[in-house]
């Protein structure tokens, strides 16, 4: 162990890979002593764990790191950053930071105390961003009183999106063993865990090779666990959608009915430019067989608009596909060249800042107006609700969440914490829904 008595703090941006990212972090890091706070002033090490794929998370972990090298001043601690953006910059950040004293990419966590322990005891500025490959074993924070938990089983991404600089900073694709997984989730599961969520950049194509175990199998293995009460997963590649995983909606009782599903376009035209494979036609055809196969399955998904190239025409098709879909709810972004990326290499950002952020406006109140009338449809219906905690603004109202990922809060009930309860939905609000507990018909 090294400097058992230094104490942590980790300030995360980006995705939910990013947060397990955090999660292992934190785990590596007590395994060798040190102790985590969720105070930056009270942190001798400060790790700013940061995204790259869009440019506000960029700037905000950015700012965030000169704010913290700023502080050194007044106290002697040890700023590192990490994530993707450091993965990008590399070498880089020492001109742009000259007091940061380490910064390392997604695949080095596991190399994290040797590179501490060199800034450190040897007082080195450590930059270690190299492709050094991924472990299948992974650590992982255990928490009481945590029912909802992220877990890793394919880091990297071999699709090369034209907009997506995920693959050129997280690397090949690489699926960790189901063994391995299995052992993770009973051990969450042993600890209060009753749901899963699986990350990847692509889920659908997670492969074992050793034991030739695909998603669908290792879906399979998990359904299988005692205790474990509900599976999730994201995020899902449109072209990788087998009929065998639109099947396991209905077949496999703890598979929620919720998938997150990005489109990024309406548009064949702007599809084939983002080199999405799959075309408008593909993506309704799964749309279409979800729902025949769950007839209550949740859709979202994720849409950039202002694409290079892209006319109003290819805006109205995006549009028209939300309409026909009409997902439960939708991420929805301004596109922002990122570096090393082949649309960043090869087209021009074109679209006025201002065209885009009027797309964006006319999109998000689209979205926004469906995804309401969805919940007002919920009113009176039954569903069952995982209690994952406390609400933040409503002081002893409960809330949880469907199997479909809408958020309920429930005022009554006692000692109803990580259990699933049957509820009836009383009240749409704007992002959320009301219920009650019923006790007995």
């Amino acid at each position: 162990m090294i400097y058992k008595a230094m104490i942590f703090y980790i300030e995360t941006y980006g995705c939910q890979m990013n947060e397990r990212d955090s999660e292992e972090i934190a785990a590596t890091l007590k395994a060798e002593g040190f102790t985590e706070t969720d105070s930056p002033d009270k942190a001798d090490i400060i790790f700013v764990n940061t995204c790259s794929v869009r440019e506000k998370p960029s700037q905000k972990a950015l700012s965030a790191t000169g704010r913290y090298i700023k502080s050194k001043r007044q106290r002697n601690r040890i700023v590192a950053m990490c994530g993707c953006f450091a993965k990008q910059e590399g070498e880089r950040l020492k001109e742009r930071f000259e007091g940061i004293d380490l910064v390392f990419g997604p695949q080095q966590i596991k190399d994290l105390p040797s590179l501490l322990k060199r800034v450190i005891e040897n007082r080195e500025q450590v930059i270690d961003v190299s492709d050094s490959g991924y472990s299948s074993s992974e650590r992982c924070e255990i928490r009481e009183g945590v029912y909802s938990a992220f877990v890793n089983i394919t880091k990297g991404c071999n699709n090369f999106c034209s907009f997506c600089i995920v693959p050129y900073l997280r690397g090949r694709e690489f699926s960790r063993s189901v063994e391995d997984i299995i052992e993770e989730v009973k051990k969450r599961v042993s600890y209060g865990v009753k749901e899963i969520t699986l990350l990847g950049q692509n889920v659908n194509s997670y492969r074992d090779e050793k034991s030739n175990t695909d998603f669908v199998g290792l879906l399979e293995r998990l359904n299988e666990i005692e205790g474990l009460e509900r599976i999730r997963f994201t995020t899902s590649h449109p072209k990788d959608v087998s009929d065998r995983l639109i099947e396991s909606f209905s077949r496999l009782k703890k598979l929620c009915n919720h998938i997150h599903l990005p489109v990024q376009s309406g548009s064949n035209r702007i599809l084939n430019l983002m080199n999405r494979r799959y075309t408008r036609e593909d993506y309704l055809r799964i749309v279409e067989k979800l729902r025949l196969e769950r007839k209550d399955i949740a859709i979202t998904t994720d849409i950039i608009v202002g694409f290079p190239t892209e006319t109003d025409k290819d805006f109205e098709d995006t549009l028209n596909l939300v309409k026909e879909v009409e997902y439960d709810t939708a991420f929805s972004f301004k596109y922002s060249p990122r570096p090393l990326t082949k649309a960043f290499r090869e087209l021009k950002d074109d679209v006025p800042t201002k065209v885009k952020e009027e797309r964006l406006k006319v999109l998000q109140e689209l979205i926004e107006d469906i995804a309401q009338k969805k919940n007002r449809e919920m009113v009176g219906k039954r569903v069952d609700v995982l209690i994952e905690g406390y609400s933040r603004r409503v002081r002893n109202q409960y809330t949880g969440r469907t199997g479909c990922n809408r958020v309920v809060n429930i005022e009554n009930g006692d000692n109803i914490l990580g259990k699933v309860v049957n509820v009836r939905i009383t009240e749409a609000l704007k992002h959320s829904l009301k219920g009650e507990i019923i006790k007995g018909d």
